[in-house]
């Protein structure tokens, strides 16, 4: 049960930086209001865990490359836009 809520607040982005607890991980002392958590820290400064989604990160990986070079581009577009303009005028 305190699993599950410590895990729901890290869902909630309201404890950032740590994995999902286990109840194993959990350190309860009978007579005692005290819980004891004891927490992973995250590889590679993460803030939350990794997400399971239905589709690979090397897909999320590669649709952002094409979206940073399609931005480039229309970055650069103003820039020949005389040139443009003027060559589909011929």
């Amino acid at each position: 049960m305190i699993a599950k809520e410590i895990n729901d607040a890290i869902d909630n982005a309201l404890i950032i930086g740590v994995n999902y607890v286990e109840p194993k991980d959990i350190n309860v002392k009978p007579g005692s209001k005290a819980v004891g958590v004891y927490y992973t820290p995250l590889p590679d400064h993460r803030t939350a865990p990794p997400m399971d989604l239905p589709i690979s990160s090397s897909f999320l990986e590669i649709l952002g490359n094409i979206q940073t070079a399609l931005g480039c581009v229309l970055l650069i577009l103003p820039l020949f836009r005389s040139t443009l303009v003027s060559s589909f005028m011929r």
